[in-house]
Protein backbone atom coordinates (compact mmCIF):
# COMPACT_ATOMS: atom_id res chain seq x y z
CA UNK A 1 0.00 0.00 0.00
CA UNK A 2 0.92 3.60 0.02
CA UNK A 3 1.46 3.79 3.82
CA UNK A 4 5.54 3.94 4.26
CA UNK A 5 6.45 1.69 6.25
CA UNK A 6 10.12 2.09 6.70
CA UNK A 7 8.66 5.20 8.61
CA UNK A 8 7.91 6.13 12.25
CA UNK A 9 4.67 8.10 10.81
CA UNK A 10 3.18 10.71 13.26
CA UNK A 11 -0.19 11.89 12.34
CA UNK A 12 -2.84 14.50 13.49
CA UNK A 13 -6.52 13.31 13.72
CA UNK A 14 -7.80 16.42 12.12
CA UNK A 15 -7.17 19.97 11.10
CA UNK A 16 -8.82 23.21 11.44
CA UNK A 17 -8.39 24.11 8.32
CA UNK A 18 -6.57 23.31 4.48
CA UNK A 19 -4.46 26.16 4.22
CA UNK A 20 -1.04 26.64 3.63
CA UNK A 21 -0.12 28.54 6.88
CA UNK A 22 -1.51 24.86 8.55
CA UNK A 23 0.38 22.32 6.13
CA UNK A 24 3.07 24.61 6.91
CA UNK A 25 3.13 24.22 10.54
CA UNK A 26 2.43 20.63 9.97
CA UNK A 27 5.47 20.04 7.84
CA UNK A 28 7.61 22.34 9.84
CA UNK A 29 6.10 20.34 13.10
CA UNK A 30 7.58 16.67 11.54
CA UNK A 31 4.30 15.63 11.09
CA UNK A 32 3.27 12.96 7.86
CA UNK A 33 -0.56 12.62 7.58
CA UNK A 34 -3.78 13.59 7.92
CA UNK A 35 -6.62 12.07 9.92
CA UNK A 36 -9.15 13.76 7.45
CA UNK A 37 -10.11 14.21 3.74
CA UNK A 38 -8.38 17.70 2.65
CA UNK A 39 -7.39 19.04 -0.79
CA UNK A 40 -5.19 16.33 -2.53
CA UNK A 41 -3.16 19.18 -5.10
CA UNK A 42 -2.56 20.75 -1.47
CA UNK A 43 -1.16 17.73 0.39
CA UNK A 44 1.28 16.68 -2.65
CA UNK A 45 2.67 20.05 -2.75
CA UNK A 46 3.88 19.69 1.05
CA UNK A 47 4.77 16.01 0.94
CA UNK A 48 1.60 14.71 2.97
CA UNK A 49 -0.53 12.23 3.20
CA UNK A 50 -3.89 11.40 4.98
CA UNK A 51 -6.30 8.97 6.44
CA UNK A 52 -9.88 10.27 5.89
CA UNK A 53 -13.03 8.46 7.03
CA UNK A 54 -14.88 6.74 4.64
CA UNK A 55 -17.76 8.84 6.23
CA UNK A 56 -15.61 11.81 4.47
CA UNK A 57 -15.24 10.24 1.62
CA UNK A 58 -19.36 9.86 1.50
CA UNK A 59 -18.72 6.04 0.51
CA UNK A 60 -22.28 4.70 0.31
CA UNK A 61 -23.77 2.20 2.19
CA UNK A 62 -23.36 -1.79 0.91
CA UNK A 63 -26.54 -2.50 0.36
CA UNK A 64 -26.48 -4.00 -3.10
CA UNK A 65 -22.65 -4.75 -3.86
CA UNK A 66 -23.13 -4.31 -7.91
CA UNK A 67 -24.54 -0.46 -6.60
CA UNK A 68 -22.04 -0.40 -4.58
CA UNK A 69 -19.29 -0.74 -6.77
CA UNK A 70 -20.76 1.33 -9.57
CA UNK A 71 -21.02 3.80 -7.18
CA UNK A 72 -17.35 3.97 -5.89
CA UNK A 73 -15.60 3.01 -9.30
CA UNK A 74 -17.18 6.98 -10.66
CA UNK A 75 -16.18 8.13 -7.14
CA UNK A 76 -12.13 8.35 -8.72
CA UNK A 77 -10.82 8.28 -5.38
CA UNK A 78 -7.47 6.93 -6.40
CA UNK A 79 -5.30 9.22 -5.34
CA UNK A 80 -1.71 8.77 -4.30
CA UNK A 81 -2.25 11.28 -1.10
CA UNK A 82 -4.86 8.72 0.50
CA UNK A 83 -2.56 6.01 2.29
CA UNK A 84 -5.10 4.56 3.91
CA UNK A 85 -9.17 4.72 4.92
CA UNK A 86 -10.59 4.94 8.27
CA UNK A 87 -13.81 2.44 7.66
CA UNK A 88 -15.47 3.62 11.26
CA UNK A 89 -14.48 5.27 14.16
CA UNK A 90 -14.61 3.07 17.08
CA UNK A 91 -16.99 0.69 15.50
CA UNK A 92 -19.20 -1.78 17.60
CA UNK A 93 -18.24 -5.12 17.53
CA UNK A 94 -21.73 -5.82 15.41
CA UNK A 95 -20.14 -3.40 12.61
CA UNK A 96 -17.55 -5.19 12.24
CA UNK A 97 -18.05 -7.85 9.63
CA UNK A 98 -19.60 -5.41 7.62
CA UNK A 99 -17.10 -3.16 7.47
CA UNK A 100 -14.87 -5.76 6.57
CA UNK A 101 -16.90 -6.30 3.51
CA UNK A 102 -16.84 -2.23 2.48
CA UNK A 103 -12.91 -2.38 2.86
CA UNK A 104 -12.03 -5.40 0.49
CA UNK A 105 -14.72 -4.07 -2.05
CA UNK A 106 -13.27 -0.60 -1.87
CA UNK A 107 -9.32 -1.83 -2.23
CA UNK A 108 -10.63 -4.09 -5.04
CA UNK A 109 -12.87 -1.39 -7.14
CA UNK A 110 -11.73 2.16 -6.04
CA UNK A 111 -8.42 2.38 -3.75
CA UNK A 112 -6.14 -0.49 -4.81
CA UNK A 113 -2.61 1.01 -3.55
CA UNK A 114 -4.68 2.34 -0.06
CA UNK A 115 -4.78 0.40 2.87
CA UNK A 116 -7.99 0.70 5.58
CA UNK A 117 -8.43 0.11 9.07
CA UNK A 118 -10.66 0.84 11.72
CA UNK A 119 -9.67 3.23 14.83
CA UNK A 120 -10.85 1.15 17.65
CA UNK A 121 -12.51 1.82 20.85
CA UNK A 122 -9.67 2.14 23.55
CA UNK A 123 -11.78 0.73 26.60
CA UNK A 124 -14.86 -1.40 25.83
CA UNK A 125 -17.09 -2.68 23.62
CA UNK A 126 -20.93 -1.92 22.73
CA UNK A 127 -23.38 -4.26 21.51
CA UNK A 128 -26.64 -5.97 21.86
CA UNK A 129 -25.27 -7.68 24.46
CA UNK A 130 -22.19 -6.90 26.56
CA UNK A 131 -18.76 -8.15 25.31
CA UNK A 132 -14.96 -8.16 26.79
CA UNK A 133 -12.66 -6.13 25.12
CA UNK A 134 -10.63 -9.01 24.32
CA UNK A 135 -13.36 -10.42 22.44
CA UNK A 136 -13.91 -7.09 20.55
CA UNK A 137 -9.82 -6.99 19.87
CA UNK A 138 -10.57 -10.40 18.47
CA UNK A 139 -13.03 -9.90 15.45
CA UNK A 140 -11.35 -7.04 14.59
CA UNK A 141 -8.04 -9.03 13.77
CA UNK A 142 -10.66 -12.04 12.27
CA UNK A 143 -12.89 -9.53 9.92
CA UNK A 144 -11.39 -6.20 9.29
CA UNK A 145 -7.57 -7.48 9.83
CA UNK A 146 -7.77 -10.45 7.63
CA UNK A 147 -7.19 -7.75 4.57
CA UNK A 148 -5.64 -5.20 6.28
CA UNK A 149 -2.26 -4.64 8.10
CA UNK A 150 -2.95 -1.62 10.59
CA UNK A 151 -4.54 -1.26 13.37
CA UNK A 152 -5.42 2.23 15.20
CA UNK A 153 -6.54 2.55 18.41
CA UNK A 154 -6.83 6.01 20.78
CA UNK A 155 -6.32 6.07 24.21
CA UNK A 156 -6.25 9.07 26.10
CA UNK A 157 -4.85 8.24 29.75
CA UNK A 158 -4.49 12.28 30.96
CA UNK A 159 -8.10 13.32 31.93
CA UNK A 160 -9.04 15.41 35.02
CA UNK A 161 -8.96 12.89 38.16
CA UNK A 162 -6.81 10.42 36.41
CA UNK A 163 -4.20 10.80 38.41
CA UNK A 164 -5.96 9.97 41.88
CA UNK A 165 -8.00 7.19 40.38
CA UNK A 166 -4.95 4.81 39.84
CA UNK A 167 -6.10 3.00 36.82
CA UNK A 168 -5.79 5.27 33.82
CA UNK A 169 -1.90 4.31 33.10
CA UNK A 170 -2.71 0.75 33.75
CA UNK A 171 -5.65 0.83 30.78
CA UNK A 172 -3.53 2.40 28.81
CA UNK A 173 -0.69 -0.34 28.90
CA UNK A 174 -2.98 -3.34 28.86
CA UNK A 175 -4.18 -1.71 25.78
CA UNK A 176 -0.95 -1.62 24.34
CA UNK A 177 -0.51 -5.07 25.31
CA UNK A 178 -3.35 -6.65 23.87
CA UNK A 179 -2.76 -4.83 20.91
CA UNK A 180 0.73 -5.52 20.70
CA UNK A 181 0.53 -9.21 21.22
CA UNK A 182 -2.13 -9.17 18.08
CA UNK A 183 0.05 -6.93 15.75
CA UNK A 184 3.16 -9.49 16.51
CA UNK A 185 0.83 -12.55 15.77
CA UNK A 186 -0.73 -11.47 12.66
CA UNK A 187 1.82 -9.12 11.29
CA UNK A 188 0.33 -6.18 11.52
CA UNK A 189 1.46 -1.94 12.29
CA UNK A 190 -0.22 -0.31 15.57
CA UNK A 191 -0.64 3.23 15.28
CA UNK A 192 -1.66 5.01 18.59
CA UNK A 193 -3.97 7.78 18.71
CA UNK A 194 -2.62 10.09 21.74
CA UNK A 195 -3.45 13.38 23.37
CA UNK A 196 -1.62 16.39 23.82
CA UNK A 197 -4.99 18.41 24.97
CA UNK A 198 -7.37 17.99 27.51
CA UNK A 199 -9.50 15.91 26.02
CA UNK A 200 -12.47 16.72 27.75
CA UNK A 201 -11.82 20.52 27.04
CA UNK A 202 -12.36 21.20 30.60
CA UNK A 203 -9.10 23.27 30.42
CA UNK A 204 -8.21 22.18 34.24
CA UNK A 205 -4.78 20.57 33.54
CA UNK A 206 -2.40 20.94 30.29
CA UNK A 207 -0.49 17.78 28.89
CA UNK A 208 2.94 19.00 29.41
CA UNK A 209 5.85 18.13 26.73
CA UNK A 210 6.80 15.33 29.38
CA UNK A 211 3.43 13.73 29.49
CA UNK A 212 3.28 13.74 25.41
CA UNK A 213 7.13 11.83 25.40
CA UNK A 214 5.46 9.18 27.85
CA UNK A 215 2.62 8.50 25.97
CA UNK A 216 4.58 8.20 22.44
CA UNK A 217 7.47 6.61 23.81
CA UNK A 218 5.51 3.75 25.98
CA UNK A 219 3.35 3.01 22.76
CA UNK A 220 6.49 3.26 20.69
CA UNK A 221 7.82 0.12 23.82
CA UNK A 222 4.74 -1.71 22.86
CA UNK A 223 6.36 -2.11 18.67
CA UNK A 224 3.58 0.63 17.99
CA UNK A 225 4.74 2.38 14.16
CA UNK A 226 2.73 5.30 14.06
CA UNK A 227 2.30 8.44 16.79
CA UNK A 228 -0.98 10.73 15.80
CA UNK A 229 -2.16 13.02 18.09
CA UNK A 230 -5.65 13.94 18.99
CA UNK A 231 -7.02 16.67 17.67
CA UNK A 232 -6.27 19.95 15.84
CA UNK A 233 -9.54 20.97 14.10
CA UNK A 234 -10.35 23.66 16.50
CA UNK A 235 -7.89 26.90 16.97
CA UNK A 236 -7.90 26.81 20.03
CA UNK A 237 -6.25 23.48 20.03
CA UNK A 238 -4.47 24.08 16.76
CA UNK A 239 -0.96 24.51 16.48
CA UNK A 240 -1.40 28.24 14.52
CA UNK A 241 -4.37 30.54 14.86
CA UNK A 242 -6.76 31.76 12.38
CA UNK A 243 -3.96 34.60 11.29
CA UNK A 244 -1.45 31.16 11.09
CA UNK A 245 0.27 32.35 14.16
CA UNK A 246 2.09 29.20 15.43
CA UNK A 247 0.33 28.98 18.92
CA UNK A 248 2.90 27.30 22.09
CA UNK A 249 1.31 23.41 21.26
CA UNK A 250 3.71 23.90 17.91
CA UNK A 251 6.35 24.44 20.64
CA UNK A 252 5.56 21.52 22.43
CA UNK A 253 4.41 19.08 20.04
CA UNK A 254 7.75 20.17 17.60
CA UNK A 255 9.99 19.42 20.06
CA UNK A 256 8.63 16.09 20.67
CA UNK A 257 7.94 14.79 16.92
CA UNK A 258 11.28 15.89 16.70
CA UNK A 259 12.69 13.88 19.22
CA UNK A 260 10.85 11.27 18.11
CA UNK A 261 12.45 11.32 14.27
CA UNK A 262 15.65 11.65 15.44
CA UNK A 263 14.95 8.19 16.80
CA UNK A 264 13.34 6.99 13.39
CA UNK A 265 16.27 5.56 11.06
CA UNK A 266 17.62 3.23 14.04
CA UNK A 267 13.76 2.40 15.63
CA UNK A 268 12.46 1.52 12.52
CA UNK A 269 14.87 -1.32 11.52
CA UNK A 270 13.63 -3.47 14.25
CA UNK A 271 9.78 -4.82 14.95
CA UNK A 272 8.70 -5.26 19.19
CA UNK A 273 8.69 -9.01 19.90
CA UNK A 274 7.73 -8.16 23.59
CA UNK A 275 7.12 -6.04 26.98
CA UNK A 276 7.92 -6.08 30.40
CA UNK A 277 7.21 -3.52 33.11
CA UNK A 278 9.80 -3.37 36.07
CA UNK A 279 9.42 -2.61 39.17
CA UNK A 280 11.83 -2.39 41.89
CA UNK A 281 11.04 -4.20 44.87
CA UNK A 282 11.34 -1.38 47.59
CA UNK A 283 8.98 1.14 44.94
CA UNK A 284 5.64 1.77 45.62
CA UNK A 285 3.99 3.44 42.11
CA UNK A 286 1.62 6.05 42.10
CA UNK A 287 -0.84 5.31 41.18
CA UNK A 288 -0.45 1.48 41.84
CA UNK A 289 -0.28 -0.74 39.08
CA UNK A 290 0.29 -4.08 40.85
CA UNK A 291 -3.37 -6.09 40.26
CA UNK A 292 -4.51 -3.66 38.10
CA UNK A 293 -2.10 -3.95 34.94
CA UNK A 294 -2.19 -7.67 33.38
CA UNK A 295 1.03 -7.87 31.57
CA UNK A 296 4.07 -8.83 32.91
CA UNK A 297 6.06 -7.77 35.87
CA UNK A 298 9.78 -8.78 35.16
CA UNK A 299 11.39 -9.83 32.10
CA UNK A 300 9.73 -13.38 31.59
CA UNK A 301 7.54 -10.50 29.32
CA UNK A 302 10.52 -10.79 27.20
CA UNK A 303 11.29 -12.86 24.36
CA UNK A 304 14.92 -12.14 24.45
CA UNK A 305 18.05 -14.15 24.41
CA UNK A 306 20.42 -11.12 24.22
CA UNK A 307 20.72 -9.86 28.00
CA UNK A 308 21.08 -11.38 31.28
CA UNK A 309 20.71 -10.31 34.73
CA UNK A 310 18.34 -7.14 33.58
CA UNK A 311 17.17 -5.34 36.36
CA UNK A 312 16.42 -1.91 38.13
CA UNK A 313 19.30 -0.64 40.47
CA UNK A 314 16.98 1.89 41.81
CA UNK A 315 13.49 2.77 43.37
CA UNK A 316 11.55 3.24 40.21
CA UNK A 317 9.47 1.42 37.69
CA UNK A 318 9.89 1.12 33.75
CA UNK A 319 8.48 -0.16 30.71
CA UNK A 320 10.80 -2.21 28.62
CA UNK A 321 10.28 -3.17 24.96
CA UNK A 322 12.54 -6.08 23.25
CA UNK A 323 12.37 -5.96 19.43
CA UNK A 324 14.45 -8.12 16.75
CA UNK A 325 16.42 -6.65 13.84
CA UNK A 326 14.12 -6.76 10.73
CA UNK A 327 17.06 -8.17 8.74
CA UNK A 328 19.68 -10.02 10.13
CA UNK A 329 20.49 -10.93 13.66
CA UNK A 330 20.29 -8.16 16.18
CA UNK A 331 17.91 -7.29 19.47
CA UNK A 332 17.32 -3.85 21.11
CA UNK A 333 15.25 -2.79 24.21
CA UNK A 334 13.24 0.52 24.45
CA UNK A 335 13.29 1.60 28.02
CA UNK A 336 10.86 3.79 29.29
CA UNK A 337 10.69 5.61 32.84
CA UNK A 338 6.64 5.25 34.39
CA UNK A 339 7.01 5.73 37.93
CA UNK A 340 5.72 9.16 37.77
CA UNK A 341 3.68 9.55 34.42
CA UNK A 342 1.82 12.84 35.53
CA UNK A 343 5.57 13.90 36.52
CA UNK A 344 5.00 15.61 39.36
CA UNK A 345 8.46 15.43 40.53
CA UNK A 346 12.19 14.50 38.27
CA UNK A 347 12.59 10.93 38.19
CA UNK A 348 14.78 8.81 36.58
CA UNK A 349 15.67 4.98 36.13
CA UNK A 350 18.98 3.14 36.40
CA UNK A 351 18.73 -0.55 34.71
CA UNK A 352 21.89 -2.74 34.76
CA UNK A 353 22.32 -6.30 32.54
CA UNK A 354 25.01 -8.16 30.90
CA UNK A 355 25.04 -9.66 27.87
CA UNK A 356 24.85 -13.05 26.76
CA UNK A 357 28.08 -12.49 23.88
CA UNK A 358 30.77 -10.78 25.80
CA UNK A 359 31.58 -9.88 22.52
CA UNK A 360 28.04 -7.89 21.54
CA UNK A 361 28.20 -4.46 20.56
CA UNK A 362 26.16 -2.39 22.95
CA UNK A 363 24.46 1.17 21.45
CA UNK A 364 22.55 3.45 23.49
CA UNK A 365 20.29 6.07 21.15
CA UNK A 366 19.17 9.17 22.63
CA UNK A 367 17.39 11.35 20.92
CA UNK A 368 18.89 9.55 18.39
CA UNK A 369 22.01 10.31 18.93
CA UNK A 370 24.32 7.11 19.77
CA UNK A 371 26.70 6.20 22.22
CA UNK A 372 28.97 2.90 22.18
CA UNK A 373 28.28 1.82 25.88
CA UNK A 374 31.44 -0.37 27.91
CA UNK A 375 30.24 -2.28 30.64
CA UNK A 376 32.48 -2.00 33.67
CA UNK A 377 35.06 -4.92 35.15
CA UNK A 378 32.46 -7.34 35.73
CA UNK A 379 30.77 -7.28 32.84
CA UNK A 380 27.77 -4.97 34.12
CA UNK A 381 26.44 -2.24 31.50
CA UNK A 382 24.68 0.55 33.19
CA UNK A 383 21.51 2.76 31.20
CA UNK A 384 20.24 5.55 33.46
CA UNK A 385 16.81 6.88 31.44
CA UNK A 386 15.75 10.78 32.37
CA UNK A 387 12.29 11.69 33.10
CA UNK A 388 10.57 11.64 29.74
CA UNK A 389 13.63 10.66 27.45
CA UNK A 390 13.65 7.49 26.58
CA UNK A 391 17.01 5.53 25.69
CA UNK A 392 16.87 2.80 22.67
CA UNK A 393 19.54 -0.14 23.07
CA UNK A 394 20.88 -1.85 20.71
CA UNK A 395 22.43 -5.12 20.89
CA UNK A 396 24.65 -6.55 17.97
Amino acid sequence: TRIPHERLLIGCYRIPACTDPVLSALVDCHFDLIWDYVNTDMLRRYGLGMIPSAYALQIPALNSEEEFLSSVRDMNLDDETIWCVDLQDEPRLIDMEYLSKVGRLLKREALPSSGYLSNLLPFYAFSDVPYEYGAYIREYFDTIGLDSDFVSVDHYPYNEGNHVKGNSLSSFLNNLDMLAAYCRERGHDLFVILQHIDVMEKNSFSVTTDMMKFQAYASMAYGAKGIHWYAMHRYPYAIVDEDGNRTDLFDRLEEVNRDLKALEPVYMRYTGDGTAVLIHDDFTITPPLERLYRGSFDVSGLNQTALTDLGIASESAEIVGHFRKNTGDGEAFLFVCCGDYWFTEDQSAVTTFKTADPEAVVTAYRKGIPTLLTPDKNGVYTVEIHGSDAVFVTVD
